[in-house]
């Protein structure tokens, strides 16, 4: 099997108002940073890991700067912040059990199943454990 990155750092980074993330996304946070925060090596390995077994990933989120994690609503000390966490939609097909047991299989440290959402919640290094949000 090829070993392949499908992401690069620089595609994990806090969207923010650069006007190509915005067509990419279909909304601004209207923070500003334009992308200046960075994603650990551990969570984008992860994140490749888990999309060479579930095929195509789609992610809501990654890395968040203070501004966009405090409008979105995130945890004060969300690992979003940390370049550590990234939220994945469901891949057609998957329910939010079986993409948690991929992330699990893949060495996530941290997986929050947002079943009503339809997204599981990933992170490296953030000590989370897992649990069930909805």
């Amino acid at each position: 099997m090829e070993n392949k990155n499908y992401f690069e750092s620089h595609e994990l980074e806090c969207h923010g108002e650069n006007p190509e993330n915005y067509q990419y996304y279909g909304y601004s946070t209207g923070c500003g940073c334009g992308g200046a925060n960075y994603t650990t090596p551990e969570l984008l390995a992860l994140l490749n890991r888990m999309r060479r077994e579930a095929g195509p990933l789609t992610l809501s989120c990654s890395t968040r700067c203070s501004i966009h994690n405090a409008r979105v609503g995130g945890a004060g000390r969300s690992a979003h912040l940390y370049g550590m966490a990234a939220d994945v939609q469901l891949p057609p097909g998957y329910t939010v059990e079986m993409l948690a047991d991929v992330a699990r299989a893949c060495g996530a440290e941290g997986i929050l199943k947002y079943g009503e959402s339809g997204f599981v919640h990933v992170s490296m290094g953030a000590g989370e454990g897992e649990c069930w949000m909805d």
